[in-house]
């Protein structure tokens, strides 16, 4: 009787370090994503989103606004520029934000009050994504085959600190890519190409689909609060 009490008490043991172990490393994991989510010093609040635990919800109380995102995505903001930038981004190795609009790298970005440089030019259709605010212009910019890469979005109607050219912003990284330039209908070198004066930029290549439609369901999740 006393061998299987001692016996008992081993095992007692064993569950009692077990259960402190699963503790001690959910504590861990809970520690570590919350260092995770915050390691770029936001201003904003991250939390886990309610509509899906496997995502998170960026909060901005300045621009007053909310957006949802995978959790192995990031948040980076720069409110104290010019040109305030909020990047929701796919991390890649030697490449660190803020991103402008040219930066090649899957994201998704919010700039309130615009940027200061060049516009973005190719081929574009009205965009296919669902959002829910006010614009009053939405484009996909697509390559030669039609399949969208990018996506510019305005915002309208919006009030102090936003700007009236304030917009939100998304790309897909674009593998073997290539450009080349149409002129009245006859292929020019780039140096010559003008899209100011009607000619067409074309880009050629392949993007992850997958990650467009994961981009595409961020943009859906923007809200204004």
């Amino acid at each position: 009787m006393k061998e299987k009490n001692m016996k008992i008490s081993k095992i007692s043991k064993k569950r009692i370090i077990l259960n402190m172990s699963v503790v001690f490393f959910a504590v861990l994991v809970i520690i570590f994503g919350i260092k995770q989510v915050s390691n770029n010093d936001i201003e904003g609040e991250v939390r886990i989103s309610e509509l899906n635990p496997s995502w998170n919800t960026y909060v901005n109380e300045e621009y007053g606004f909310s957006i949802d995102f995978p959790s192995s995505w990031k948040v980076f903001e720069d409110s104290k520029s010019v040109s305030p930038t909020i990047n929701i981004y796919l991390p890649k190795r030697n490449i660190n934000p803020p991103f402008d609009h040219f930066a090649e790298i899957n994201n998704v970005s919010i700039f309130p009050k615009g940027l200061q440089t060049e516009v973005v030019i190719g081929d574009s259709n009205k965009t296919e994504v669902d959002f829910n605010f006010d614009s009053d212009k939405s484009v996909d910019y697509v390559l030669d085959n039609g399949i969208p890469w990018a996506t510019y979005i305005n915002f309208a109607n919006l009030d102090e600190p936003w700007k009236p050219w304030g917009f939100m912003w998304s790309r897909v990284v674009i593998d073997d890519l290539g450009y080349r330039c149409v002129s009245s209908g006859v292929e020019v070198g780039l140096d010559e190409c003008n899209p100011f004066e009607g000619d067409r930029f074309i880009r050629s290549g392949v993007v992850d689909d997958e990650i467009r439609e994961v981009q595409k369901e961020i943009i859906g999740t923007f809200k204004l609060i």
